[in-house]
C-alpha cells in the first residue's frame, strides 16, 4: 500500500474527493512522532527528534519549528 512517506499514515481511501465533514470526535496520541531526522536544515547531523503527537478533533497538531543558532528547535506546550 502507498504510505505517503510514513507507514503510520497509510491512506485508507482512493477515489473522488468526499465532501462530508471530517469526524470531529477523533482524539488520539501518536507515542513516537518523528519531528525531524536532522538537527539542522543545512549540513545537519543525523539526530532524530521525537515527541508525542496529538490529533485533536481530527486535526494533527504539530509543534512550531524554530531555528536557533542554525539548529532546529521545536516549540512544545
Amino acid at each position: 500500500a502507498p504510505s505517503l512517506g510514513w507507514k503510520e499514515f497509510l491512506p485508507t481511501y482512493f477515489g473522488p474527493v468526499i465532501t462530508a465533514d471530517p469526524p470531529v470526535g477523533v482524539n488520539e496520541q501518536i507515542p513516537a512522532f518523528l519531528l525531524s531526522a536532522w538537527d539542522a536544515p543545512v549540513n545537519g547531523q543525523y539526530r532524530p527528534s521525537f515527541c508525542i503527537g496529538e490529533i485533536d478533533s481530527g486535526t494533527l497538531l504539530f509543534p512550531k519549528a524554530l531555528l536557533v543558532n542554525g539548529k532546529l528547535k521545536f516549540q512544545t506546550t
